[in-house]
């Protein structure tokens, strides 16, 4: 046993891989021949010979749109000697140009069961038409897998393919008028109303009487009525237009008058100087019309500003009307209603305008027939706020107080009526400094930009603001200020001699502990000393009273020496 295993030794390590790898391939290709053996391929049979004859071929339209799907019935004779059997794979192709294709995407080409020869294959067709637009063939022919198509192909002719229509563009959305209304409905003889409208699907509006042309949605006011008057909104889009109606009465008794201000008023121009704003300018530039016929050149320009308006009068120069082009920059994109001239001198206002600001203008003449002139522009400025201060004081004694508005570089001083005049003042927020019995004050001045129509748009007025100030009450304030001012330092004053007094104390306290002899030196008693001792004692048979004398003139002479 022990040779027999000696000798198994012996033998390379290679030899074994190579009969492992014998052995392993051995039972692979005894599977392989097992599964081979029993599961044997199947055999395929030779294709008998066929025969068709195409007998319909018909589609259920012609022509048809590009992806559009429809039926068509094909039927097909067996005229041959062999059974059309759906396990040799008998169906109907697409036999287009000669060629088998795939053009119409059909669906139900196959046999449901076996058709003898003498019978009649029917097949209900679910096509579905190409993509792209053209003209396509429409055969059809039976055929075999692997072996090809049978002989007789079905035609049908040719079918159009059209691509569809494109579809009408939807409508554009009516114009709809959502609000249209006045604040008040109703003024005394003189006053305005605010109109108001909002619009949907809308490019432009316009109000008759007042504006030719406004935005979809807005405000506007309207001028001093005398007679009630029916004002007529109409808003268009690119197709169609609507309108809607109101109507601003005017009550028989007189306008009301306006409420008090808030601050009380001064008369400005009695007594008081207006201060002059320099930083406010005020540039200017006529503009003019030269009229057909070489006529002589017209001169255009505002006859009367205002801090909101400016106000024209426009000679004809042959024009039957006459409207007023403006803005803020040459564009001049808004316009006054058409005034008719008569052939007189014609006013024209411009109202809510920005106070303090420039505007181009341009003026256009009508003719009789509608034609429109224009001149050259020219520009204007509007005014600025007059800002009237006016101080009261119980004794009366109001004038002579200066007042400023740093920011505008305004001074100025208060007449016996105790008003300051600025005048010219642009929009802003500011502060006024006034100075009472040498005390400086300060209270905060809204100068407003709101535009608003003018009172008599042929003669706009500067838009006043009155400021009124109690000096009682800032005099009283100041007061009370200082009080408070004088209790404080009175305070800190007292907490310093506090202060200085308790340094004082503990000044004292030492300076007294340093002259104070010290004991040691002066009594020198140590209990164990016997009376011996004590006789030799520096101060032996002295008073405790001769001692303490004795030490204080040492200490004295000490502190002398140094």
């Amino acid at each position: 046993m022990s040779k027999l295993k000696q000798k198994f030794e012996r033998v390379p390590a290679a030899a074994y891989q190579a009969v492992g790898f014998m052995a392993a391939f051995a039972v692979i290709a005894g599977v392989f021949q097992y599964y081979h053996s029993t599961h044997a391929a199947a055999v395929f049979l030779p294709y008998p010979p066929h025969h068709s004859t195409c007998t319909l071929n018909i589609a259920s339209k012609n022509p048809v749109l590009t992806g559009e799907t429809f039926t068509a019935t094909v039927s097909m004779r067996n005229d041959g000697t062999s059974t059309y059997d759906p396990a040799y794979g008998t169906y109907l192709s697409e036999y287009n140009g000669g060629n088998q294709t795939n053009t119409w995407n059909v669906k139900g080409n196959t046999l449901s069961g076996k058709v003898a020869p003498g019978g009649t294959a029917v097949f209900h067709l679910t096509v579905t038409a190409p993509s792209t637009a053209g003209k396509y063939e429409f055969d059809w022919a039976m055929a075999v897998v692997f072996n090809g198509v049978m002989h007789n192909p079905c035609t049908g002719g040719s079918i159009t393919v059209n691509k569809p229509a494109a579809p009408a563009p939807a409508p554009a959305p009516a114009p709809v008028i959502n609000s249209f209304t006045a604040n008040p409905t109703n003024v005394s003889s003189g006053g305005t109303s605010l109109l108001n409208w909002t619009s949907s699907n809308t490019t432009k509006c316009s109000i008759n009487p007042g504006l030719a042309t406004a935005a979809a949605s807005g405000s506007w006011r309207t001028p001093a009525l005398t007679t009630s008057t029916s004002y007529t909104l109409t808003c268009a889009s690119s197709t169609a237009q609507v309108s809607k109606s109101l109507s601003v009465t005017v009550n028989s008794t007189p306008a009301p008058a306006p409420p008090p201000s808030s601050t009380p008023s001064s008369s400005p121009k009695s007594t008081a100087t207006p201060v002059q704003n320099p930083t406010y300018k005020a540039p200017a530039k006529a503009a003019t019309y030269t009229p057909p016929g070489s006529q002589t050149p017209v001169t255009d320009q505002p006859a009367a500003l205002g801090t909101y308006g400016a106000a024209f009068t426009v000679e004809p120069a042959g024009a039957s009307k006459v409207s007023i082009a403006y803005g803020t920059d040459t564009s001049v994109s808004q316009q006054t209603d058409q005034v008719v001239t008569n052939g007189q001198t014609t006013p024209v206002a411009i109202q809510q305008l920005q106070p303090a600001t420039t505007y181009y203008f341009q003026v256009i003449r009508y003719s009789a027939t509608g034609t429109a002139s224009k001149g050259t522009q020219g520009q204007f400025t509007t005014k600025g706020f007059n800002v009237i201060v006016a101080f009261t004081k119980s004794s009366g004694l109001v004038e002579g107080i200066e007042t400023t508005i740093p920011e505008l570089q305004l001074e100025g001083t208060s007449d016996g009526n105790g008003t300051v005049y600025f005048s010219e003042v642009t929009p802003g927020s500011y502060t006024l400094h006034y100075t009472v019995d040498g005390a400086e004050h300060q209270q905060s001045l809204d100068v407003t930009s709101n535009p608003v129509p003018d009172t008599d748009p042929t003669q706009p007025a500067t838009a006043d603001i009155n400021v009124g100030i109690n000096l009682d009450a800032s005099v009283s304030t100041a007061a009370g200020g200082r009080k408070s001012k004088a209790g404080a330092v009175a305070a800190a004053v007292s907490i310093a001699l506090l202060l200085a007094a308790a340094g004082g104390v503990a000044w004292w306290w030492f300076a007294r502990r340093q002259r104070q002899p010290k004991m040691d030196e002066l009594v020198r008693f140590d209990p164990n000393d016997t009376a011996a001792d004590m006789a030799r004692a520096p101060h032996a048979g002295e008073s405790l009273k001769d001692m303490v004398l004795e030490g204080l003139r040492d200490e004295a002479q000490r502190r002398n020496h140094k």
